[in-house]
């Protein structure tokens, strides 16, 4: 992934939280993404 001054990722987990405390009302079930994220993440990291 790229990481520099004009690239740089956002983690999933965190722009939800944002989202939600600003009562954000997600038209999709996010939970599953989460688990699917997770997963991602440990098989490929």
């Amino acid at each position: 992934f790229a990481q520099d001054a004009l690239v740089g990722n956002i983690p999933t987990e965190s722009v939800i939280a944002a989202l939600r405390q600003r009562s954000v009302n997600l038209p999709l079930k996010i939970d599953n993404v989460l688990q699917l994220n997770a997963k991602i993440a440990n098989d490929f990291a």
